[in-house]
Order: structure tokens, then sequence, then C-alpha cells
């Protein structure tokens, strides 16, 4: 058998097989970061998926606490492809409101970015260094293939392998989706500002700066505040039963809280009129529920709403093409 023919062949099978091994490990970093742990991903449609975030190469996969049933067969889980990303507005993994081992996972991760050890600062730099130099290689790779095209029958395998060789290089330098930004490079570990838009109406939001990538930002730790309105006789949907529950006694209608975010009534709602909520405290001064600690519904808010007041500490995985990192920020 021709020796080049061999040698062709086996180059063809190791640029197949390297190319395997580093697809299966490309996971964007950003998502990375929150597979396993259970998270949102809310889309740009408001529809809002709860789960356990495995991410893969080609997509994330959220796992059902348990199975959404419909007629006739049950959903245990939701698929997102790559080519899908742009539907996202946001994945937040709610701080506080997670169990214990999750908790310690999380506060590791960010004492991590916060307070790097000298080992993965270094490993830090040396991406930065092989994503700096990925164009520089690659041109280096095709010069020597062409080079040796020149040299004679002494490298007559090595000219006849150039675009197995040159797709060998490729593979190796671009599996990570790493991608170095010289300004977000500077404030990983600490505060910054994020800008973004919704509804004509700009956003900021203030955490830790933890990781970036070609499509995503990754920041810990945001202190979100949030609206939401609930509608009385309606059930509560699942975002809202992780820490809320409506008690219903013959006496009694009211709002309970379980745990979680801080929760504020903040009106009760009904054809078209607001009155504030009652004060939450004897003393009259405005403060959200505590663990455990209801709220009572007046009867007339029958078929009406409430207007609740949510603050939570979220990390959160940003789409890139909706979110800036706008500002460098201190601890207020």
């Amino acid at each position: 058998m021709d020796t080049t023919f061999l040698l062709t062949v086996l180059f063809l099978l190791a640029s197949s097989f390297l190319g395997i091994i580093l697809k299966g490990r490309s996971r964007d970093r950003c998502l990375k970061d929150f597979h396993g742990f259970p998270v949102c991903v809310s889309l740009l449609d408001g529809k809002e998926i709860w789960g356990r975030l495995r991410v893969a190469n080609s997509g994330l996969e959220m796992c059902y606490e348990r199975p959404h049933s419909e007629a006739g067969y049950s959903k245990s889980s939701t698929l997102l492809f790559n080519g899908e990303f742009d539907q996202i507005w946001q994945i937040g993994r709610p701080a506080g409101e997670l169990d214990a081992k999750d908790e310690e996972e999380r506060s590791l991760h960010l004492e991590r970015m916060v307070h790097p050890s000298a080992l993965r600062g270094i490993g830090r730099r040396f991406r930065n260094l092989v994503s700096s130099l990925r164009d520089a290689v690659l041109q280096i790779v095709g010069m020597t293939v062409q080079q040796a095209k020149k040299m004679g029958s002494d490298s007559k395998v090595l000219a006849t392998q150039d675009k197995y060789i040159t797709k060998m290089g490729q593979e190796a330098l671009t599996s990570s989706l790493y991608e170095y930004d010289v300004l977000l490079e500077r404030l990983i570990g600490k505060q910054v500002v994020v800008e973004r838009f919704k509804e004509g109406r700009k956003l900021e939001w203030v955490g830790v700066l933890a990781n970036y990538t070609a499509t995503f930002l990754e920041v810990l730790d945001c202190k979100l505040a949030e609206e939401h309105v609930i509608q009385r006789g309606s059930p509560l949907i699942y975002r809202f039963r992780r820490f809320l529950e409506i008690v219903e006694t013959e006496d009694v209608f009211s709002l309970k809280r379980l745990g979680g975010p801080e929760v504020e009534p903040k009106a009760w709602l009904r054809n078209g009129e607001e009155r504030p909520a009652p004060q939450c405290s004897e003393i009259g001064e405005k403060r959200g529920l505590d663990v455990g600690e209801a709220v009572a519904l007046p009867d007339w808010l029958e078929g009406g709403a409430i207007k609740l007041s949510l603050r939570r500490r979220m990390d959160l995985v940003l789409p890139r093409a909706s979110a800036v990192v706008r500002h460098a920020a201190e601890q207020g």
C-alpha cells in the first residue's frame, strides 16, 4: 500500500478524532458556570422556563423539577439549540433560593471570581494569550505547510496533508468559544454596571462580572427590584409558588411569604382603582413580609389583583446582543 495514502488516512482520522474531542468540550464558558443549577430562562416573548440547566456544545436543556402533563403524554424538559439563543432575554439563577449544596457551590464560584488563586490567574492569562495569537498561529500553520510543498520529496507527506493539518489547527484554536476583550478582562471579579433596554426603558443592573464569551456575559450577585401583579382567584404561576402561598380559610384570604426574595405588597387593584396596601408593621413603617408572615387580602378585592414588589439577588447570563457593560462600579 502506498505510504503517502496510508498517512493521509491516518491524518484524516486524527483530525476527525481531535475535532470530536474538542467540539464535545467546547461549551460556552458563561453557560457552563450555570451547568447543573436550577435556573430560569426568560425569553424575549415573555415566556419563562424553570428547570435544572444542562449545557452541551450544541445548546442547552432545561430539565423540569417534575414532568408537565399534556394530553396523553408529559414533558420532562425543554431544549434550546445554539441557533435559538437569539430568543433569550436572560438566564437567571436566584441567589439565596438554592438548596445547601447548590448554594455552597455558587458561593465558592463567586469567591474564586472575586479572589482568584495564582494558578487560576495564570490559566486565564494563558487563554488570553492563545486567543490573541489565534489568527497568527493559524497563519504560521498555513505558511509551514506551504513551505513544505517546496522542499521536495523529504516533505512529501506533510505537503500532501496540508488541508488536514490546517483543519486540525483550526479545531484546536477555535473550539473554546473564547473571545479576549481587553476592556472586559480587567473588570473580571469586579463590580460593573450592565446597561439594557426593555420596551424603550433603560435598565441598569449592578453585579460582579464573572466571565464573558463572544455570545454572553456572566454577571453575579445582581440586586434586582421587580414589580408583579397577581390576579386574585387565579392559581399562582410556578415562579411565585416557590416563595408565596395563598392561604384561604372560611374567614381569611391572605398572601403568605414562604421564603426566597423580599416581598412587599404595594397596592390592591380592581376595576381600574388602585389602593395602597396596608403597612406591614404595627408602627406603620413600610417593609416587606417576614418569612412565614401573611397579609390579609380585603373582601372587596374579589376579581381584583395584588401588586407586589420583589427584591432579590440574581446571578445572570445575558446575551451580549442586548446587554453592555457600561460602567465600572464600586460597592455603595
